[in-house]
């Protein structure tokens, strides 16, 4: 098909020659070289190559003849050199835009143009290519998406329609979409091509969805709906995860949660491994407050899935048995996910904060130990490893270790800091105690062991600073209460003193040195009754 279409395109050149050197040589030696260029369009390659130095001489001789270079640019072409055809064809059409290049080497340039985005060019070239060989499919693809481009979109949709008449709507339909799919279009031409697509590809699920997808960005619901129905009723269209998420959530929207149901439960029967899908789906019916139901769809889809998502699918089983309180099941959902994937962190914190709630010390110092090789560089993890390790293990040297280790990787590290202060002097202690309150004002355990170590070595004032602090947050708190009331008395603060001394005494847990110092305190102040009583409790 090409060759004779070529051969008419070299035939039509030789009934145009005239003088006009635009338009090639009209003596004997052009006519020459035109019946040559007709024998090795017949001959093929070979008989180019023969005719090739010809051709180059010629063009040498003549270089403004437009002809001399479209029968190069042939030359070219057909014996595989397309840089130099394009060369060649270029500065034919440069001399004269309308001499013609016949149907292979047009189509040559129009591809080249069309890949450099040249599409103005690529037009020429498809149009010229049809001249020499109507109805060529590639010529017109070419033409359509060129038009398409340059925004002439009536005339694209009636090449389009020639295309579909001559060579088949699905066809049509390929072309159609392959437009469509440049993002980079306002979603009205998409929609606009994506319903060509749709209408001529009968039973092509893609262009549909798409379609549908466009439908959603233009807030047209109604519209999406429905090609989003005709999308997943095609063969194997319920195995789109994509198509059936957005269908449920359009069904939700339109209050057909049931239909949404339905599809969700068609899907999963088509993929039922697909872990974003059942996801989906056990959410939904939680909003219906059916927690059971998206229990059961988890724990299904867990079974059938590779480890990674069947941890990822016991972790959401994990949340939704805390979400309804059942610690027991969230913490066997937990020890799955994390035997499932060991290297999950998130499954790991799950499981210490369930083995939390549920008192197994045990359960939490393996999962924090885990969590240590996961995370190295957390200091959460190895401080509260130490920490836990210190209620079963006093004097710990583990703990000791785990905690320096939180210091170091974090040295502001309140419960680090506080932890790492048992196990050292008083003079260590003390500077661990205030850089936690540094880092933490209102640390509780750091302020009792900074007042404690000060009120030890007698030093009242700073002391009572942190009870003062100690006794905003816990106003309950009696040995605060009794130090600061010690501390006004060094300070012959004694109304201060006998009014928190009387905090402590009126208290459910008053002490007998409170009531002892009550006692002693009335008898300075005079008041011997009130003295007598305290001292008589105090014994």
């Amino acid at each position: 098909g090409g060759s004779s279409s070529s051969t008419a395109g070299f035939r039509h050149a030789e009934a145009a020659a005239s003088p006009d050197p635009g338009l090639g040589a009209a003596d004997s030696e052009g006519r020459s070289l035109e019946r040559a260029c007709l024998r090795a369009e017949r001959g093929g390659p070979s008989a180019w190559t023969q005719l090739l130095p010809r051709l180059t001489a010629n063009v040498d001789q003549n270089p403004c003849d437009a002809q001399a270079w479209a029968f190069l640019a042939r030359a070219r072409a057909a014996t595989g050199n397309d840089m130099e055809a394009l060369r060649a064809a270029a500065e034919a059409t440069r001399l004269n835009p309308s001499v013609p290049l016949g149907h292979s080497l047009s189509l040559l340039v129009a591809r080249s143009s069309a890949e450099s985005g040249k599409w103005d060019a690529a037009a020429r070239a498809a149009e010229s290519a049809l001249a020499s060989q109507p109805g060529d499919i590639q010529a017109l693809e070419l033409l359509v998406r060129a038009q398409a481009v340059q925004g002439l979109t009536e005339r694209a949709e009636g090449t389009l329609a020639i295309v579909a008449q001559s060579h088949g709507g699905c066809r049509a339909a390929a072309l159609a979409w392959r437009i469509a799919d440049d993002k980079s279009r306002e979603p009205l031409e998409r929609h606009r091509w994506l319903s060509r697509a749709a209408t001529l590809g009968r039973g092509s699920e893609r262009p549909l969805r798409e379609l549908g997808e466009v439908c959603l960005v233009l807030q047209r619901d109604q519209e999406a709906l429905q090609w989003l129905q005709k999308a997943f009723s095609q063969p194997g269209g319920n195995s789109d995860a994509d198509v059936a998420r957005m269908l449920s959530k359009l069904y939700v929207r339109a209050g057909r949660v049931e239909d949404a149901l339905d599809i969700y439960r068609s899907a999963l029967d088509a993929v039922p491994e697909n872990l974003s899908l059942s996801r989906s789906y056990g959410q939904l019916l939680l909003k219906q407050g059916r927690a059971m139901d998206a229990i059961q769809v988890m724990q299904r889809t867990a079974r059938l899935s590779p480890p990674t998502e069947a941890a990822a699918l016991h972790i959401t089983l994990a949340e939704l048995h805390q979400g309804l309180g059942q610690m027991r099941e969230a913490h066997a959902a937990w020890e799955s996910a994390a035997s499932l994937d060991g290297s999950n962190a998130a499954a790991w914190k799950g499981l210490v904060t369930a083995a939390a709630a549920l008192g197994e010390t045990k359960t939490q110092l393996r999962a924090l130990s885990k969590l240590m090789v996961l995370e190295p560089g957390v200091a959460d993890w190895a401080a509260s490893y130490a920490l836990l390790k210190l209620r079963v293990d006093p004097g710990s040297k583990e703990a000791e270790v785990h905690l320096e280790r939180a210091v170091a990787l974090n040295p502001s590290h309140v419960g680090a800091l506080v932890g790492l202060a048992r196990f050292r002097p008083n003079r260590e202690a003390l500077d661990l105690f205030e850089r936690a309150l540094s880092a933490s004002p209102k640390s509780v355990e750091a302020l009792e062991g900074a007042a404690g170590i000060r009120w030890a070595r007698g030093e009242s004032k700073a002391a009572a600073t942190h009870y003062k602090a100690l006794l905003d947050l816990q106003p309950s708190n009696n040995t605060a209460c009794y130090r600061l009331a010690v501390a006004a008395l060094l300070e012959q603060n004694t109304t201060e003193a006998r009014s928190l001394l009387s905090r402590v005494t009126q208290s459910s847990r008053s002490t007998q040195e409170a009531l002892a110092l009550m006692g002693f305190l009335d008898l300075l102040l005079g008041s011997a009754d009130r003295a007598r009583e305290a001292l008589q409790l105090a014994r």
